[in-house]
Protein backbone atom coordinates (compact mmCIF):
# COMPACT_ATOMS: atom_id res chain seq x y z
CA UNK A 1 0.00 0.00 0.00
CA UNK A 2 1.36 3.39 -0.95
CA UNK A 3 0.44 6.50 0.99
CA UNK A 4 1.15 9.82 -0.63
CA UNK A 5 1.62 13.20 1.02
CA UNK A 6 -1.68 14.30 -0.50
CA UNK A 7 -3.53 11.44 1.21
CA UNK A 8 -1.94 12.28 4.56
CA UNK A 9 -2.88 15.95 4.16
CA UNK A 10 -6.51 15.04 3.40
CA UNK A 11 -6.75 12.79 6.49
CA UNK A 12 -5.29 15.51 8.72
CA UNK A 13 -7.72 18.06 7.28
CA UNK A 14 -10.63 15.64 7.81
CA UNK A 15 -9.69 15.09 11.45
CA UNK A 16 -9.17 18.81 12.09
CA UNK A 17 -12.61 19.59 10.66
CA UNK A 18 -14.23 17.21 13.14
CA UNK A 19 -14.75 14.38 10.69
CA UNK A 20 -13.86 11.78 13.30
CA UNK A 21 -16.13 10.96 16.21
CA UNK A 22 -15.53 13.18 19.21
CA UNK A 23 -13.62 11.33 21.93
CA UNK A 24 -14.99 10.87 25.42
CA UNK A 25 -13.53 13.48 27.75
CA UNK A 26 -12.37 10.92 30.33
CA UNK A 27 -12.57 7.22 31.20
CA UNK A 28 -12.34 5.48 34.55
CA UNK A 29 -10.18 2.35 34.59
CA UNK A 30 -10.56 -0.74 36.82
CA UNK A 31 -8.51 0.85 39.63
CA UNK A 32 -10.83 3.84 39.78
CA UNK A 33 -8.32 6.18 38.16
CA UNK A 34 -9.83 8.67 35.73
CA UNK A 35 -7.82 8.94 32.52
CA UNK A 36 -8.26 11.46 29.71
CA UNK A 37 -9.67 9.87 26.55
CA UNK A 38 -6.45 10.77 24.70
CA UNK A 39 -4.45 8.69 27.18
CA UNK A 40 -6.78 5.74 26.65
CA UNK A 41 -6.45 6.07 22.88
CA UNK A 42 -2.67 6.27 23.08
CA UNK A 43 -2.58 3.21 25.33
CA UNK A 44 -4.78 1.26 22.89
CA UNK A 45 -2.63 2.24 19.92
CA UNK A 46 0.59 1.34 21.75
CA UNK A 47 -0.78 -2.10 22.71
CA UNK A 48 -1.80 -2.79 19.11
CA UNK A 49 1.59 -1.68 17.81
CA UNK A 50 3.31 -4.13 20.14
CA UNK A 51 1.28 -6.95 18.56
CA UNK A 52 2.51 -6.12 15.05
CA UNK A 53 5.80 -7.76 14.10
CA UNK A 54 8.68 -5.37 13.40
CA UNK A 55 9.62 -7.26 10.27
CA UNK A 56 7.37 -9.00 7.77
CA UNK A 57 9.63 -12.02 7.33
CA UNK A 58 7.78 -13.48 4.34
CA UNK A 59 8.00 -10.17 2.47
CA UNK A 60 11.72 -9.87 3.29
CA UNK A 61 12.30 -13.40 1.98
CA UNK A 62 10.48 -12.57 -1.28
CA UNK A 63 12.52 -9.41 -1.81
CA UNK A 64 15.83 -11.14 -1.04
CA UNK A 65 14.99 -13.84 -3.58
CA UNK A 66 14.41 -11.21 -6.29
CA UNK A 67 17.50 -9.07 -5.56
CA UNK A 68 20.01 -10.99 -7.72
CA UNK A 69 17.91 -10.40 -10.83
CA UNK A 70 16.72 -6.91 -9.94
CA UNK A 71 16.80 -4.63 -12.96
CA UNK A 72 14.35 -1.78 -13.31
CA UNK A 73 14.57 0.39 -16.41
CA UNK A 74 14.69 4.13 -15.63
CA UNK A 75 11.65 4.62 -17.88
CA UNK A 76 9.57 2.35 -15.64
CA UNK A 77 10.57 4.35 -12.55
CA UNK A 78 9.70 7.65 -14.24
CA UNK A 79 6.37 6.25 -15.43
CA UNK A 80 5.38 5.18 -11.89
CA UNK A 81 6.42 8.54 -10.41
CA UNK A 82 4.45 10.53 -12.98
CA UNK A 83 1.45 8.22 -12.68
CA UNK A 84 1.38 8.65 -8.90
CA UNK A 85 1.65 12.45 -9.19
CA UNK A 86 -1.22 12.55 -11.69
CA UNK A 87 -3.30 10.28 -9.47
CA UNK A 88 -2.80 12.65 -6.53
CA UNK A 89 -3.86 15.64 -8.64
CA UNK A 90 -7.06 13.93 -9.76
CA UNK A 91 -8.23 13.17 -6.23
Amino acid sequence: MKISNDQITRVIRYLQEGGAAAPVSSVQDEDGIVLPADAVLIDTVMRRLKEVPDVRRERVRQIKARLPTYDVPPDAIAEKMIGRAIGDLLR
